[in-house]
């Protein structure tokens, strides 16, 4: 479909009924366990690490499936009762097909501990459209009443188009205007951090709907650098699809170092689905400390009853641990 053909179909309210109060679930309603969920680059919902005891789980998410396996139904719960301290406690999926053009819309629905339904950041409901025989073709979220939310809260459609082998993704208000898509990344998805005015992205996805390399661009479609100063970024996945291994590239898709002189950074994570520590590398393959604190491995440490993150350890590049405890900071 062109630009123009998917903002037209954008502009048809919610293509099923909203929903009523649902029943309150229970951990005893389902029968599939799992320690992670995340949302691909492509939307699909994919729970990772499986649980075999839910109930000794800080947070663990129930899932039911359909006939093609696909899920409908998830809970998250906390050492067995529904956890309340999320934006929300279930989401629904609906799968729906249209035949007038070809499409399936997966329709994303959320619910409080009680089964009320909930007005999360991005609206009411998430409804995504894709290809019959595969390929994503818009993201958009709608109100109670089927219509593209106030775009004060943000913007309402995300269009995905393909250009060669990638696919470019846009974002637009209910306007049809082009807008940035700076922040409108929700929990959950494998992207890095957009830089301000980006109004493209461009992806690859594997056959799995995983992310396996990005890059920006501004409104005159000219790459825009990450904020370390590296124009894309290349991943390798583990089988949940997170990144083990990021490699920084230029605009001609060559290795780079970004502006800490860090070319790849290395991630583990713990059977929980956690990030464990990170790794810092040089273009080559040495270990590399930031220039402004010398950091080069960062070593998270969660607490086993709750899972609560207690401590960051810091090391240099030779190995050596660096002062503070690392609480509050986050982000290193």
């Amino acid at each position: 479909m062109t630009r123009s053909l998917l903002l037209g179909l954008a502009l048809f309210g919610a293509l099923l009924l909203s929903p009523a109060i649902a029943d309150a679930q229970t951990i005893n309603d389902y029968r599939e366990f799992y320690r992670l969920l995340r949302i691909n680059a492509t939307e699909q919902v994919v729970p990772c690490y499986p649980s075999a005891k839910p109930l000794d789980e800080p947070i663990v998410y129930g899932v039911d499936r359909d006939t093609a396996g696909r899920p409908t139904r998830i809970t998250r719960f906390t050492f067995g009762n529904p956890d309340t301290r999320g934006e929300w406690t279930t989401m629904r999926i609906a799968y729906t097909p249209v035949e007038t053009n070809n499409t399936i819309v997966q329709r994303r629905t959320f619910y409080g501990a009680s089964g009320v339904p909930l007005t999360t950041l991005t609206g009411f409901a998430v409804e995504i459209i894709y290809r019959r025989n595969g390929g994503i073709l818009m993201r958009k979220y709608v109100d109670a009443d089927g219509k593209p939310v106030n775009d004060l809260v943000g913007t309402s459609w995300t269009l995905y188009l393909p250009v060669g082998e990638a696919i470019s993704q846009e974002w637009y208000f209910s306007n049809r205007k082009l807008h940035f898509g700076t922040g409108s990344d929700g929990p959950y998805h494998p992207f890095a951090a957009m830089p301000e005015q980006t109004y493209y992205r461009k992806m690859v996805v594997n056959a799995a709907g995983e992310l396996v390399r990005e890059e920006v661009r501004g409104f005159d479609k000219k790459s825009l650098p990450y904020p370390n100063g590296e124009f894309a970024h290349a991943y390798e996945l583990n089988a949940c699809g997170q990144p083990t291994r990021i490699i920084f590239l230029d605009t001609g898709g060559n290795p780079m170092a970004d502006s800490d002189g860090v070319a790849t950074r290395t991630f583990e994570y713990d059977t929980n689905g956690r990030m464990i520590a990170w790794s810092a590398f040089d273009l080559k393959g040495n270990p590399k400390g930031r220039r402004g604190d010398g950091v080069a491995v960062t070593r998270k440490i969660y607490r086993e009853f709750d899972g609560i993150l207690v401590d960051e350890q810091w090391f240099d590049a030779k190995g050596n641990q660096l002062p503070g405890d690392g609480l509050g900071s986050t982000n290193r």
